[in-house]
């Protein structure tokens, strides 16, 4: 129901339809970087204006969401320090080698290829993001425990919009590389399950190892070596899928308790 209203759209192969394609997902970033910032121009506004004017009043912030609040935030905090665009950027070059290798290779060889782009280059994005919350967290330690917010809503609002863009990120990449090459791939809503352990395991790992723009590439090819074998290992191990994803739900949530339980232990609320 998505993908056909949307191949007709950006469904050719010329190279008017790609650059039709990028000027949406610019589109689409610029006004999401507009709402950001007036969200945070009214934060600024609300916090040193004194006795407010009519036009900012606290419900346009909606303080007494703070889940929806830390949130915004988060988003605010990955525009402000260019994590989407570096992202962007990297998943525009994906694409671009998904075309040129489709046109200048055999199927079967493409085929490979494709597998390892997205084993390796689509899950690089993946892993990337969800690293931020431990490496914000252990930044801003002392800060985040005066936001006087309960640890449930500060923790599962940045996981839960992290791993929603991470199922995106997955989904249009599919999306785009099917309109163009045909390329199916099956198996989705088990990958979207696989999605959620990848993020509760690069979660963690931002929790556990003091990362910093030396290290950040090293840490991010471990991971992605880590990741695949162990989605090799399982695969081998139960031959069913449904143990597979059994497996997965299993570790994501054990993962998730484990942050919740040591690194998060000490009450963020006042």
């Amino acid at each position: 129901m998505i993908i056909n209203p949307v191949e007709v759209l950006i469904g050719g192969t010329s190279l008017l339809h790609f650059i039709v394609i990028i000027l949406l997902g610019i589109s689409v970033s610029l006004l999401f970087v507009k709402i950001s910032l007036k969200f945070l121009n009214n934060c600024f506004m609300q916090k040193d204006a004194g006795t407010l004017s009519p036009k900012y009043t606290p419900k346009q912030l909606d303080y007494n969401s703070k889940f929806l609040l830390q949130s915004k935030l988060e988003t605010i905090h990955f525009f402000r320090n260019q994590v989407f665009v570096e992202q962007g950027f990297f998943f525009i070059i994906l694409m671009v080698l998904v075309i040129g290798l489709y046109y200048s290779l055999e199927l079967v060889n493409f085929s490979l290829i494709y597998s390892m782009l997205i084993n390796f280059g689509l899950k690089e994005i993946m892993l990337l993001l969800p690293l931020t919350i431990g490496i914000h967290f252990r930044e801003y330690m002392q800060a985040i425990y005066s936001l006087n917010v309960g640890k449930y809503q500060y923790f599962l609002s940045r996981l839960l919009i992290i791993y929603l863009l991470n199922c995106i990120t997955y989904f249009v990449f599919i999306m785009i590389s099917y309109a163009i090459t045909r390329m199916e791939v099956y198996g989705i809503l088990e990958t979207f399950i696989s999605i959620a352990f990848i993020t509760m395991l690069s979660t963690l790992v931002g929790f556990v190892i003091k990362i910093n723009e030396l290290n950040k590439v090293y840490v991010i090819i471990i991971l992605l070596i880590s990741v695949n074998i162990f989605d090799m290992f399982i695969k081998q191990l139960f031959n069913h899928p449904i143990l597979v994803q059994f497996t997965y739900i299993s570790l994501a949530v054990m993962l998730f308790l484990i942050i919740e339980t040591i690194y998060l232990r000490r009450p963020i609320v006042k």
